[in-house]
This record gives C-alpha cells, sequence and structure tokens, in this order.
C-alpha cells in the first residue's frame, strides 16, 4: 500500500509540474536555406511564440564529434535569425548534422537534422 501511495503522488507532481510550467523546449521553428558559400546550409531559427527568447544558444553538432555554438542575447516574438558560416566562425551545417537550439527558462533544447547541404 506504501508503495502505491509513493506513485500516486510522484505521478501527481508530475502531471502539474507539466500543467504549471510547460517550459519543456522553446517556441521555435527550425528551417534551412542553401549557403551563399556554394556548400551546406543555413540555419534559420523563427520564435512562433508570443514572449521574447533569452540566451539562446544555437549549437551544431557533426557526427565526429565537431560542435560548435553560436549565442544570441535574444530573439523577438514573430521574428527570426539565421546562424550562417560568418555566425559559426567558418563552420558551415551539412546533411546529417544536428542544430539544436536551446534558450533561458526551457528545459529541453529542439533539435532538427540537416536535410541537405
Amino acid at each position: 500500500m506504501g508503495k502505491l501511495i509513493v506513485v500516486v503522488v510522484v505521478v501527481a507532481v508530475a502531471v502539474f509540474a507539466c500543467m504549471a510550467f510547460p517550459f519543456w523546449s522553446p517556441p521555435v521553428e527550425i528551417e534551412f536555406r542553401e549557403s551563399w558559400i556554394g556548400f551546406g546550409a543555413v540555419p534559420i531559427i523563427h520564435n512562433v511564440g508570443e514572449d521574447e527568447l533569452f540566451d539562446l544558444e544555437v549549437r551544431g553538432d557533426a557526427p565526429g564529434g565537431q560542435t560548435q555554438t553560436v549565442n544570441f542575447y535574444s530573439l523577438p516574438p514573430r521574428t527570426f535569425q539565421e546562424a550562417g558560416w560568418w555566425q559559426f566562425d567558418g563552420w558551415v551545417p551539412v546533411r546529417g548534422e544536428t542544430i539544436t537550439v536551446r534558450a533561458r527558462g526551457y528545459l529541453f533544447g529542439k533539435s532538427v537534422r540537416v536535410p541537405f547541404g
């Protein structure tokens, strides 16, 4: 009986946390355009939420373990920001690599794979 009560309490706390803190990942959409340097892709991060996002981290992960990070102070609602060759300090995301966007106040980031490049 004691274990059942513990399970019920844990489930109740988890449900409350989901309702009270819906900040699992930032409200962004990530799309890509072709890079102007002739190869690779440029991630375009859209803030689709109603609030400004702060302390954005855009991380690119290559299969070999190479990681590049770009930081933006903020992204106003209903706007977008590109993270290309210049922002990534000479690195260009290519097909199969992963782009992850994180923001202050959100538990997880949102990740997508680069579809071309």
